[in-house]
């Protein structure tokens, strides 16, 4: 299979096009057949390849719901601690989709613990007077923000706590 070679890579260039190619196209048979090769490039210290491989797995997630828990052990401890806005935008997408599945109930109680995180790093973007490259007339990183929120939102339900 030439998108797992090229997964496999040393080249990153060549490991992110695969990793578009799987974001792209895969069907629910190449979801399963690189489902390996992805979760190992979601730990990837190249923030680039992180970000390619967290949206090659929200499709992975997407056509095959049942490895939501594969991702989200990995992202799901460091998931807000993560410095790059891409990397960090992409993760929260892939976590957000995982919780809309049918299969959230089995990693929910682990992420409740990233709350107390998810409000502070909210309170920062908003509370936050200087000017980044994300900003938007004036709102400091409305994406994340938004992204912020409907995880919020999704793992409170039902947890008076959270």
């Amino acid at each position: 299979n030439h998108i797992k070679r090229d997964l496999a890579d040393s080249n990153p260039y060549i490991q992110s096009l695969a990793l578009d190619t799987v974001a792209n196209i895969s069907g629910e048979d190449m979801a399963r057949d690189v489902l390996h090769e992805v979760q190992q490039l979601v730990d990837s210290t190249n923030v680039y390849i992180k970000k390619k491989a967290c949206l090659a797995a929200l499709r992975i997630v997407k056509k095959a719901p049942e490895h939501c828990e594969t991702f989200t052990d990995r992202l799901g401890k460091d998931l807000l601690t993560e410095r790059n806005h891409g990397a960090l935008l992409a993760s929260l997408s892939l976590i957000n989709e995982c919780l809309r599945s049918e299969y959230a109930s089995s990693f929910l109680g682990a992420l409740r613990g990233q709350v107390p995180a998810a409000v502070r790093l909210l309170k920062q973007l908003v509370l936050s007077s200087k000017m980044s490259d994300n900003d938007v007339n004036g709102v400091s990183d409305p994406f994340l923000q938004v992204r912020l929120l409907q995880f919020l939102r999704l793992v409170g339900m039902g947890d008076r706590a959270s």
